[in-house]
């Protein structure tokens, strides 16, 4: 993906069948998304920030909401002064059609640039959007998958931090040891003994 074009503003559904989204987050607004038809599959759109100032801020965050619907799917990328500092890349089948929350935390800094790099798929079917950017002090963050080893049950974001449960033995004296494994439900059974039998 080389050339680079402009993002559009929409509400209720991009132009193109089977992707992108339908409405914004709260059901009525205007959101941001990258237009995959016309030949701009394979491409970059950025949307670049002023100059942001944390320096307010206890805990500076940057918060938004993202949707990858589209069966040929790219990228969305967040640069903090050139740095990527988060990406999201779901293969080319995309995600489901809903609003995802995301947050991360962001440096103290009086002149901050901030970026969203969206690189299209090989196709039309690929128009991702962005909605309810924001920067703040951020809400709690952490895993919420309910099934991950490390769930934060008082998070309100996911911060992309899930660790799946890998189940397994992970007592080294056993033979069914497992040094992947992070969570142990009694499957060790074979003591490794040394030794003249």
């Amino acid at each position: 993906a080389s050339d680079v074009y402009k993002r559009q503003v929409d509400n209720f559904g991009t132009p193109s069948f089977q992707t992108g989204p339908t409405d914004d987050v709260s059901q009525g607004g205007m959101y941001i998304y990258t237009e995959a038809s016309g030949g701009n599959n394979d491409k970059v759109a950025n949307l670049n920030s002023w100059c942001v100032n944390t320096t307010t801020l206890s805990t500076p965050s940057l918060r938004w909401s993202w949707m990858m619907f589209g069966n040929a799917m790219g990228s969305i990328e967040v640069l903090i002064d050139d740095s990527v500092a988060w990406l999201m890349d779901l293969g080319p089948g995309g995600g489901p059609q809903v609003w995802t929350q995301a947050q991360i935390a962001l440096p103290v800094s009086s002149n901050l640039l901030i970026q969203f790099r969206g690189t299209t798929g090989v196709s039309w079917s690929s128009d991702m959007a962005l909605d309810e950017i924001t920067v703040d002090d951020g809400i709690p963050a952490g895993c919420t998958d309910t099934l991950a080893d490390n769930y934060d049950a008082l998070a309100l974001v996911d911060d992309g931090s899930c660790i799946p449960v890998i189940n397994g033995c992970m007592n080294p004296a056993y033979m069914e040891f497992d040094s992947g494994a992070n969570t142990d439900p009694g499957l060790c059974e074979v003591l490794i003994v040394y030794g003249c039998m």
